[in-house]
């Protein structure tokens, strides 16, 4: 688990390991069970997370507040571009 703070604005970020993608209909029960395990309060933050295919894994962040926009990368092309 590593923190960070952006703008006076603290988040954690973990990686959770999968053998494969849970189901859409389990996964906020299963993203909740692992922040328990790791001792993270979820209540009244803002939970964001995807899954990352070639590591088999769910990132996930934790938000205190949600006053500021995300940029997320969908995909680094090999030119360099980014979409």
């Amino acid at each position: 688990m590593e923190k960070f703070s952006i703008l006076n604005n603290y988040f954690f970020t973990i990686l959770i390991h999968v053998n494969e993608q849970i189901d859409d209909k389990y996964i906020k029960e299963f993203i909740c069970s692992n922040l328990q395990l790791k001792n993270i309060s979820y209540k009244h933050k803002y939970i964001y997370y995807s899954y990352v295919e070639q590591l088999n894994s769910y990132q996930v962040f934790v938000f205190e507040k949600n006053d500021f926009v995300l940029l997320f990368l969908d995909n680094i092309n090999g030119d360099g571009l980014y979409t």
